[in-house]
């Protein structure tokens, strides 16, 4: 347990400084350290052994198909919504790097972590929050950090980015909106509901 009490405690030493500079390393290295804290993970989330079973199911396509079978190139022409279920890119791209780099699922869920972890923090910068203030919001999001992104990662991964678009649309940037879900539905296509809003 001492682990998640250090990564409660730290945020809140940081919350009362004034500051910013000196506390933007610390925040960096935070986020690192949690990144990789929630990535290491082994066998933690009711999901573990889905995304396990699909990551040897995935190379095992991979190894059979072409790379427009295996991406689902028609089906996006097509706009076939149900057969992009569980087949978007991004996903599949990241389980591919992760059998290049670690050959199993550790790479994967280190690399979804870190999108979640840092896309928490540049969806703040977005917002232009202070860095005290971002201290704060970690704070109160490392239980559903703790329980929640180690269990629906592509979900999570792709709600950090439609996250990440709707700051943008606050700033008024509608292309950057449209960018970011689109990367957020290449991770899950329930994002591509976020269009509707333009």
């Amino acid at each position: 347990m001492t682990p998640y009490y250090l990564f409660l405690i730290t945020p809140l030493i940081f919350i009362f400084s004034k500051n910013e500079k000196l506390q933007r390393p610390f925040l960096l290295f935070f986020l690192l350290s949690l990144s990789l804290f929630l990535g290491l993970r082994f066998e933690m989330g009711t999901d573990w052994y889905e995304y396990s079973k699909d990551f040897y199911q995935q190379l095992q396509q991979f190894d059979k198909l072409r790379y427009e079978q295996f991406f689902k190139i028609n089906s996006f022409i097509n706009l076939s919504f149900v057969n992009l279920v569980g087949n978007m890119p991004l996903y599949k791209l990241s389980i591919l790097t992760s059998n290049y780099l670690s050959q199993n699922i550790i790479f994967f869920n280190i690399l979804n972590s870190t999108i979640v972890v840092f896309g928490t923090y540049f969806f703040c910068k977005t917002l232009k929050l202070k860095n005290s203030s971002i201290w704060l919001i970690f704070v109160f999001l490392l239980p559903f950090l703790y329980f929640i992104s180690t269990d629906i990662i592509r979900q999570f991964s792709g709600l950090i980015f439609v996250s990440i678009a709707f700051g943008h649309l606050l700033q008024s940037n509608k292309k950057k909106y449209f960018y970011f879900t689109l990367i957020g539905a290449f991770f899950h296509i329930s994002s591509i509901i976020f269009f509707s809003i333009l």
